[in-house]
Protein backbone atom coordinates (compact mmCIF):
# COMPACT_ATOMS: atom_id res chain seq x y z
CA UNK A 1 0.00 0.00 0.00
CA UNK A 2 1.58 3.46 -1.13
CA UNK A 3 0.24 7.02 -1.82
CA UNK A 4 1.58 7.74 -5.43
CA UNK A 5 0.68 11.69 -6.62
CA UNK A 6 0.46 12.44 -10.52
CA UNK A 7 1.80 15.38 -11.57
CA UNK A 8 -1.27 17.25 -11.84
CA UNK A 9 -1.16 17.32 -7.40
CA UNK A 10 2.12 17.24 -6.92
CA UNK A 11 3.58 20.13 -4.65
CA UNK A 12 6.21 21.71 -3.81
CA UNK A 13 8.35 21.51 0.11
CA UNK A 14 6.01 24.12 1.60
CA UNK A 15 2.72 22.24 0.24
CA UNK A 16 1.58 24.17 -2.66
CA UNK A 17 0.41 22.59 -5.65
CA UNK A 18 3.27 23.01 -8.58
CA UNK A 19 0.45 23.37 -10.92
CA UNK A 20 -2.60 24.66 -9.28
CA UNK A 21 -6.23 23.81 -9.32
CA UNK A 22 -7.91 25.89 -12.43
CA UNK A 23 -9.71 28.84 -11.58
CA UNK A 24 -12.49 30.28 -13.77
CA UNK A 25 -15.58 31.95 -12.47
CA UNK A 26 -17.14 32.43 -15.44
CA UNK A 27 -17.86 29.20 -16.47
CA UNK A 28 -16.76 25.19 -16.45
CA UNK A 29 -13.00 24.20 -15.19
CA UNK A 30 -12.09 20.94 -16.62
CA UNK A 31 -8.97 19.38 -15.79
CA UNK A 32 -7.94 16.22 -16.68
CA UNK A 33 -4.52 13.83 -15.02
CA UNK A 34 -2.88 10.19 -16.02
CA UNK A 35 -0.80 8.21 -13.83
CA UNK A 36 1.62 5.90 -14.83
CA UNK A 37 2.22 3.00 -12.40
CA UNK A 38 5.83 2.63 -11.17
CA UNK A 39 5.28 -0.89 -9.91
CA UNK A 40 2.42 -3.03 -9.78
CA UNK A 41 -0.93 -2.11 -8.40
CA UNK A 42 -1.56 -3.17 -4.56
CA UNK A 43 -4.47 -3.17 -2.62
CA UNK A 44 -5.03 0.45 -0.39
CA UNK A 45 -2.82 1.99 -3.03
CA UNK A 46 -3.87 5.37 -3.28
CA UNK A 47 -3.21 7.77 -6.45
CA UNK A 48 -4.01 11.44 -5.85
CA UNK A 49 -5.33 12.67 -9.27
CA UNK A 50 -6.50 15.92 -9.73
CA UNK A 51 -6.84 19.15 -7.10
CA UNK A 52 -9.78 21.10 -6.53
CA UNK A 53 -9.93 24.49 -5.18
CA UNK A 54 -12.50 25.39 -1.88
CA UNK A 55 -15.66 26.75 -4.21
CA UNK A 56 -15.35 23.81 -6.65
CA UNK A 57 -18.83 22.57 -7.64
CA UNK A 58 -17.97 19.07 -9.35
CA UNK A 59 -20.33 18.45 -12.47
CA UNK A 60 -19.04 15.51 -13.72
CA UNK A 61 -15.65 12.94 -13.19
CA UNK A 62 -14.94 10.13 -15.67
CA UNK A 63 -12.60 7.83 -15.00
CA UNK A 64 -11.19 6.31 -18.23
CA UNK A 65 -9.09 3.30 -17.34
CA UNK A 66 -7.93 2.50 -21.35
CA UNK A 67 -4.52 1.99 -20.49
CA UNK A 68 -4.30 -0.51 -17.89
CA UNK A 69 -3.24 -3.42 -20.39
CA UNK A 70 -4.28 -6.68 -18.80
CA UNK A 71 -4.04 -5.08 -15.38
CA UNK A 72 -7.62 -5.90 -13.28
CA UNK A 73 -7.77 -3.72 -10.98
CA UNK A 74 -11.42 -2.61 -8.42
CA UNK A 75 -11.07 1.11 -7.50
CA UNK A 76 -12.74 3.22 -5.84
CA UNK A 77 -12.75 7.47 -6.32
CA UNK A 78 -12.94 9.82 -4.48
CA UNK A 79 -11.50 12.45 -1.71
CA UNK A 80 -9.87 12.90 1.27
CA UNK A 81 -12.99 12.61 2.93
CA UNK A 82 -14.98 10.13 1.04
CA UNK A 83 -12.71 7.85 -0.73
CA UNK A 84 -15.83 6.14 -2.92
CA UNK A 85 -17.24 9.67 -3.54
CA UNK A 86 -17.66 9.63 -7.53
CA UNK A 87 -17.19 5.63 -8.06
CA UNK A 88 -17.42 2.61 -5.35
CA UNK A 89 -15.51 -0.51 -6.66
CA UNK A 90 -15.41 0.15 -10.39
CA UNK A 91 -13.36 -2.48 -12.85
CA UNK A 92 -10.99 -1.34 -15.32
CA UNK A 93 -12.97 -4.66 -17.30
CA UNK A 94 -14.21 -1.70 -18.99
CA UNK A 95 -12.30 0.95 -21.11
CA UNK A 96 -14.09 3.58 -20.04
CA UNK A 97 -16.07 4.15 -17.27
CA UNK A 98 -19.15 6.32 -18.28
CA UNK A 99 -19.14 9.21 -16.02
CA UNK A 100 -19.51 9.58 -11.94
CA UNK A 101 -22.40 7.64 -10.85
CA UNK A 102 -22.60 9.34 -7.23
CA UNK A 103 -20.98 13.20 -6.01
CA UNK A 104 -22.48 14.99 -9.01
CA UNK A 105 -23.71 18.34 -6.95
CA UNK A 106 -20.95 18.05 -4.42
CA UNK A 107 -19.42 21.69 -3.45
CA UNK A 108 -15.58 21.83 -1.51
CA UNK A 109 -15.33 23.73 1.36
CA UNK A 110 -11.50 23.25 1.58
CA UNK A 111 -9.05 22.42 -1.15
CA UNK A 112 -8.91 18.84 -2.20
CA UNK A 113 -7.51 16.17 -4.73
CA UNK A 114 -10.09 13.93 -6.15
CA UNK A 115 -8.19 10.21 -5.73
CA UNK A 116 -8.08 6.98 -7.10
CA UNK A 117 -7.70 4.05 -4.35
CA UNK A 118 -7.06 0.76 -5.30
CA UNK A 119 -9.38 -1.85 -3.78
CA UNK A 120 -8.17 -5.35 -5.26
CA UNK A 121 -5.32 -5.90 -8.04
CA UNK A 122 -4.71 -9.45 -9.76
CA UNK A 123 -2.69 -9.42 -13.03
CA UNK A 124 -1.07 -6.13 -11.32
CA UNK A 125 1.73 -4.85 -13.51
CA UNK A 126 4.14 -1.36 -13.95
CA UNK A 127 3.96 0.65 -16.69
CA UNK A 128 0.32 0.85 -16.95
CA UNK A 129 -1.96 3.98 -17.19
CA UNK A 130 -5.20 5.21 -15.41
CA UNK A 131 -6.60 8.96 -16.74
CA UNK A 132 -8.76 11.12 -14.58
CA UNK A 133 -10.77 13.44 -15.90
CA UNK A 134 -12.90 16.16 -13.56
CA UNK A 135 -15.17 19.04 -15.09
CA UNK A 136 -16.64 21.46 -12.26
CA UNK A 137 -17.77 25.05 -11.96
CA UNK A 138 -16.92 27.52 -9.31
CA UNK A 139 -19.70 28.81 -6.41
CA UNK A 140 -20.31 32.33 -6.12
CA UNK A 141 -19.23 32.83 -2.48
CA UNK A 142 -15.73 30.61 -3.44
CA UNK A 143 -16.44 28.91 0.19
CA UNK A 144 -18.13 25.23 -0.87
CA UNK A 145 -21.79 26.28 0.61
CA UNK A 146 -23.77 27.68 -2.23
Amino acid sequence: MATFTASACQASASGFFLNPPKVNYEGMNVRGAHFTFPAAQSAGDVIQMVPVPRGALIHDVVLNTAGMGGAQVTANVGDGNSANRYFGSVSTGAATQPHATNGAGYSYSADDTIDITIGTATSASAGVSIYLVVTYSMDNSGDGTS
